[in-house]
């Protein structure tokens, strides 16, 4: 729209990793200065499924710099499981790190999943225990949205039946290489007669 012309390019698992981590690096001394100076910080983290089917776990901090809450990236870092402990692991791993002081971890924002805020057992708990006493979780307002969306969608048949029939197209051209071609041939034409 702009004049660039942006085609799909397929990226590798490690290629996408690779910039994510220079990315990360780049940034990394202007949040460690920051988080240095700021009296305390939370973690917003998430964990997701790669293209390859590896569990990995992004992370952001979220920390007060003249007087402004400011947000950043930090990570997105294989994990060996989806379990409390992994999670903790990586989480104090990736604190190390940075070189971040975890008595400072007030706030712990994710999905709201058991395993994150599960009484006795989940991530929240584990870090309280040692070594973020103070720390308050919060259930991430965009899944909780995304949760209540859900279940008021399924008592509606036109939504159903559209998640229905997108689902079937993907299925439909995501399992052929041949059908993947002519959908983007497809988008090429389509494209060019919207301009």
């Amino acid at each position: 729209m702009n004049g660039v012309k942006c085609n799909f390019v397929d990226i590798s698992d490690d290629t996408l990793s690779d910039v994510q981590e220079s990315i990360a690096f780049v940034l990394d001394g202007e949040v460690k200065r920051g988080v240095a100076k700021s009296e305390y910080f939370g973690l917003i983290i998430d964990e997701s499924t790669d293209i390859s089917v590896h569990k990995k776990l992004a992370e952001c901090i979220r920390y007060v710099a003249d007087r402004k809450m400011v947000t950043k990236f930090l990570t997105n870092v294989k994990i060996q499981s989806g379990t409390a402990e992994s999670i903790v692991h990586a989480v104090k791993n990736m604190c190390c790190n940075m070189g971040f002081d975890m008595h400072k971890l007030v706030g712990f924002g994710s999905d709201g999943a058991s395993v994150m805020t599960g009484k006795d057992s989940g991530v929240v708990d584990r870090l309280r225990r040692s070594p973020s006493p103070h720390l308050v979780a919060v259930h991430c307002l965009a899944h909780r949205l995304s949760l209540a969306c859900t279940d008021a969608a399924g008592d509606v048949r036109y939504v159903s039946d559209f998640k229905s029939n997108i689902n079937k197209l993907y299925s439909h051209f995501s399992v052929s290489a041949n059908r993947q071609v002519k959908l983007e041939a497809m988008y090429e034409v389509t494209w060019v007669i919207q301009l």
